[in-house]
C-alpha cells in the first residue's frame, strides 16, 4: 500500500498495485509485482510507465530527476523527461544482479559477484585508485565475491559473500572508519567467526 502524509494523519493512495521496491526523490520510482515500473513527482499520482524492454524491471533507483533500472536480463536501463534509454548499450557488459547508485557513482554487481564501477571517484567510493572520473563501468579487482553495496554521497559499503563488510572511501577497501551506526554489522559478523 502506497500512503500520502497529510501533516499528522496518513491517507491511503488508491488505485495503485502492491509495490515490492521503491525509490524516492525528485522524481520517484517503484516496481509492482509483476515488475512493471511506476512514476510519479511530488504532488502527483503514481502511473504506470511503459518500457522498451520486455523483461521484468528488478530494481529501480532515483537519483534525482533521472530513474536508473535494472531488467531481469541484466541490462541497465535511464528513465528521465518521459525517455527510457539503455545505458552503455555499446559497451561489453556482464548481465547484472544488482545495482547502488549515489547520484554521484554507481555499482553494480554481475551474477559471479564482481563490482563494476562508475561515475565520480573523487574518494575511491569506485573501488579503484588514481582516475577520478570512471565514465564507463570498470570491474574491480575485489578478494571475494560481493553480495551486497550501498552507494553513500562519498563513499560505498561492500558485503562480501562471505559477510566481510568494507568501506570503499579514500583509496582503502577495508572496513576502518565504518559509520558509527553501521559498526554492529561488522561486530556481528566477526563474533560468528
Amino acid at each position: 500500500e502506497l500512503w500520502k502524509d497529510l501533516g499528522g494523519h496518513r491517507k491511503r493512495i488508491s488505485n495503485v498495485p502492491p509495490f515490492v521496491k521503491i525509490s524516492i526523490n525528485k522524481l520517484s520510482g517503484a516496481i509492482d509485482t509483476q515488475g512493471k515500473i511506476w512514476v510519479w513527482k511530488k504532488g502527483t499520482r503514481p502511473h504506470r510507465i511503459e518500457l522498451p524492454f520486455k523483461e521484468q524491471a528488478i530494481s529501480v533507483i532515483s537519483e534525482g530527476c533521472i530513474l536508473k533500472i535494472l531488467s531481469k536480463d541484466g541490462r541497465i536501463w535511464k528513465y528521465s523527461s518521459n525517455v527510457c534509454k539503455e545505458l552503455f548499450n555499446n559497451a561489453i557488459l556482464p548481465k547484472f544482479v544488482s545495482l547502488s547508485a549515489s547520484g554521484k557513482h554507481s555499482i553494480g554487481i554481475d551474477e559471479h559477484g564482481n563490482a563494476w564501477s562508475w561515475g565520480n571517484n573523487s574518494n575511491q567510493e569506485l573501488g579503484i585508485y588514481g582516475i577520478p572520473v570512471v565514465p564507463i563501468p570498470r570491474k574491480v579487482n575485489h578478494s571475494s565475491p560481493l553480495h551486497s553495496v550501498v552507494c553513500g554521497p562519498n563513499a560505498s559499503l561492500i558485503i562480501t559473500k562471505e559477510g566481510d563488510l568494507c568501506l570503499w572511501k579514500d583509496g582503502r577497501k577495508t572496513f576502518p572508519e565504518i559509520p558509527q551506526a553501521m559498526t554492529h554489522l561488522y561486530k556481528a559478523k566477526s563474533a560468528r567467526k
